[in-house]
């Protein structure tokens, strides 16, 4: 009974020592209007991102050019922190490039961007969930 006791605080012991998985941003993610995918695919810490879905997909294009924003690569990150990356993403409805912080939480993923003003972030918050 006493070795079964020593094993039991042991390993719980070692399990508390062992630091969480980090999150990971690549995948696939639905937006929470549920009218847009985005796709990010990594190489070490940094990532891109491109529309890799849109609910009316005829319809869209960016900025009135003519060109499709689906397939379009639409943004750039780099791992800053644990579940944390930072970059700049483009906006094809606007056609304008903006500072981001993305943050994963399990299979939640929030995206702001705007402008940095004294190290935060001012401008919208895009929600996703992990996707097919």
């Amino acid at each position: 009974m006493k070795n079964a006791l020593q094993l039991l605080l042991a390993s719980t012991l070692a399990f508390a020592a062992v630091p969480l998985m980090a999150q990971d941003i690549a995948g696939t993610w639905l937006r929470s209007t549920g009218k847009s995918k985005l796709t990010f695919t990594c190489n070490g810490d940094k990532c891109t991102s491109k529309v890799s879905w849109l609910k009316d997909a005829a319809a869209k294009e960016e900025c009135g050019k003519g060109r499709p924003i689906l397939g379009m690569f639409n943004g750039s990150v780099k791992k800053t922190g644990d579940n944390v990356w930072q970059g700049q993403v483009y906006n094809p409805e606007d056609c304008k490039w903006y500072s981001a912080i993305a943050t994963v939480n399990g299979n939640a993923l929030s995206l702001k961007g705007g402008y940095k003003i004294f190290g935060a972030y001012v401008g919208k918050t895009a929600n996703f969930t992990r996707s097919n």
